[in-house]
């Protein structure tokens, strides 16, 4: 356990936790539109929690894409705040209001004062540091400790956005760290590593994500050994930060399967209303063309008994026209007479039956034709459900990567940003990417995939349609090992032969490097 001096006074910070200051919020952010020509110095404004620290970053454009250099000074360590905060995470957000997680905020407890670079495709992006529970978090906390001021340079426009997609702020044990001071032995990166550690636990990583689970475990177990043997909390503390990536990893893996079984059961379910509902409209239909030929077989039968009605009255037309020269054969004609009497009114009556039965019927198939309409809204309104769903899983794709659609399907664009220069190795980022993806395809099996590489025309074109080509595969290699089906991909390179601008702009040349990953049903033929 743990104790912090503050005030003099000593309390106990994990069992103490006090109501989170963090209520739901809207953040105004101000977005820089930075200059690729220009280094700009940006200043933070603090939102008080932790007053001694100073912040302040250099962002330059280099290598097609935007570097931060955060620097800072007086930072305390985020575990400090107790409760379930255990790191820092800096946030780009863009003028769309996507944030973009440039990573985990490390601050040292060795260290008054420290330098950290990131890294981002982004052009135009507000900064800001919030504390988290795991440094992987898709979208940032309301706990806001920091974010850039409005305007660093005269000459660099801003724009005002109003932020509202927060997730809910971790659970603290102090809303401010003016007067903390930590007075335990063991080192702050190990009870970090220890936190996160608990919380994949607690998570179920241990099931879902077993080997990122025990490596965390086991870095963690190193961490212990290290600093109960030796008391070197630098040689405990390498251990720890290995433990702390292990869980992180363990705790997105995790956190990704959740989802996927999630959307697999959400799907399911719709699947089997609509295969029910489309049953009921197809028995309602069944129902409704046997009572259509019922109504058909009535009309016969009336029209048959509506003829014999007339020609039982013609047959007693024609008797009465002859009874004035049949009087003499009275006796024996009367017989005949009634019984032709008689089969009139039962022909009689049996009309009025048949045309009361066709009632009966006319009013069934008026109300089956009614509930054939309801069945056919329904049927519609599932239908809609359903595109509901595929406009869900289209805009997922598009906070993966720039997307579009085209005759070929949906076209995703991977920047030439994600790989390093001249080369066709994934960065972490592009593995991030790639593996949203991926998650998403896994939930759709009837998606299929094209990817293909492009490069400007600067180099030969020999070395460019190779680098393209080992560009693509390492895309369809990287999708495969995260289950992919490799039926299910194909792959191309095209060099500088399809460039999408000019070459002779280096903007021109920015967008012709990339790689696209074309997504369909079916085969996906060529351009």
């Amino acid at each position: 356990m743990k104790i912090l001096r503050t005030g003099g006074l000593f309390f106990l910070l994990f069992l103490i936790l006090v109501p989170n200051v963090w209520a739901q919020i809207d953040k105004s952010f101000n977005v820089i539109q930075f200059p690729e020509g220009r280094t700009v110095k940006v200043g933070f404004i603090s939102s008080g929690q932790i007053p001694s620290a100073q912040m302040r970053a250099e962002v330059k454009f280099q290598e097609g894409q935007f570097q931060v250099e955060l620097k800072f000074e007086k930072m305390k360590s985020a575990i400090l705040f107790g409760g379930d905060v255990t790191c820092y995470v800096l946030w780009a957000i863009n003028r769309d209001g996507a944030p973009e997680n440039l990573g985990e905020l490390w601050v040292r407890p060795d260290s008054d004062k420290d330098t950290v670079k990131y890294s981002t495709g982004l052009r135009n992006f507000a900064l800001a540091v919030t504390g988290e529970k795991y440094y992987q978090v898709p979208k940032p906390s309301e706990m806001v400790l920091f974010w850039n001021d409005s305007r660093p340079n005269p000459a660099v426009r801003t724009d005002p956005l109003v932020y509202k997609q927060f997730s809910p702020a971790p659970a603290n044990g102090v809303s401010s760290l003016e007067s903390v001071r930590y007075d335990g032995k063991k080192p702050l990166d190990l009870l970090q590593a220890e936190k996160v550690f608990k919380l994949a636990q607690d998570l179920g990583a241990g099931e879902l994500a077993s080997d990122l689970y025990a490596q965390a475990s086991v870095a963690l177990n190193q961490a212990t050994q290290v600093y109960q043997r030796s008391r070197n909390n630098k040689g405990a503390q390498r251990f720890a930060r290995d433990s702390v990536a292990a869980s992180n990893e363990a705790i997105r893996l995790t956190n990704r399967k959740l989802e996927l079984a999630a959307l697999e059961k959400e799907y399911a379910e719709r699947q089997a209303q609509m295969a029910e509902l489309e049953g009921r409209a197809n028995q309602a239909e069944e129902q409704v063309r046997a009572a259509e030929k019922q109504v058909q077989a009535s009309e016969v039968q009336m029209r048959a008994a509506e003829s014999q009605v007339k020609t039982a009255e013609a047959t007693i037309l024609k008797v009465q026209q002859q009874r004035a020269e049949a009087e003499r054969k009275v006796a024996s004609a009367q017989s005949s007479l009634e019984k032709l009497n008689a089969e009139s009114a039962r022909l009689t009556l049996e009309k009025g039956n048949l045309e009361t039965s066709l009632a009966s019927l006319n009013a069934e198939r008026t109300q089956l034709e009614i509930e054939k309409a309801s069945l056919l809204a329904e049927k519609q309104t599932l239908q809609q459900d359903k595109d509901d769903l595929q406009g869900r899983l289209q805009q997922a794709l598009s906070q993966v990567a720039e997307t579009h659609s085209s005759a070929r399907g949906l076209i995703l664009n991977l920047p030439d940003i994600l790989f390093s220069v001249g080369e066709a190795d994934l960065k972490p980022e592009t593995r991030i990417v790639m593996a949203k993806l991926s998650g998403i395809l896994l939930m759709m099996q009837d998606l299929n995939l094209r990817i293909e590489g492009h490069t400007d025309s600067t180099g030969a074109p020999s070395f460019n349609l190779r680098l393209s080509e080992r560009r693509a595969d390492a895309v369809f290699d990287f999708m495969a090992i995260q289950g992919i089906g490799s039926e299910r991909m194909k792959t191309a390179g095209y060099g500088m032969e399809r460039p999408l601008a000019d070459n002779a702009t280096a903007s021109g040349r920015s967008q012709n490097r990339r790689v696209e990953i074309i997504i369909a049903e079916g085969e996906i033929a060529a351009q």
